[in-house]
């Protein structure tokens, strides 16, 4: 890994170097992946309804569930304190944006 020199002194406007583990990575990866499938997938379906799909067409939108959980599955790992992800998903709060 490259060492970063900077000449600031200021912690506010760099308070410091910090990587993503490569999980990180794969799940934004992955996340990315299924979002353009859904869309190319879903742009195809309005441009041509009625033209015959092939297997591997029809068969394509089962994929997504599936890569979603490898992603949520590598994000799952790089979390510190693993057993509080059934608390994570079963809290609901009406003015969380995140748990919307």
């Amino acid at each position: 890994m490259t060492e970063l020199h900077s000449t600031r002194h200021n912690p506010a406007v760099d308070p410091g170097l910090h990587a993503w583990h490569g999980e990180i990575a794969i799940y934004l990866f992955l996340g990315g992946l299924v979002a353009g499938l859904m869309m190319l997938l879903g742009a195809y379906r309005l441009w041509k309804p009625t033209r015959a799909r092939s297997r591997s067409l029809e068969l394509l939108p089962w994929l997504a569930p599936v890569l979603l959980t490898l992603g949520m599955g590598c994000l799952w790992l790089d979390l510190a304190n693993r057993l509080n992800v059934f608390r994570f998903y079963t809290t609901w709060r009406f003015l969380s944006p995140m748990s919307w």
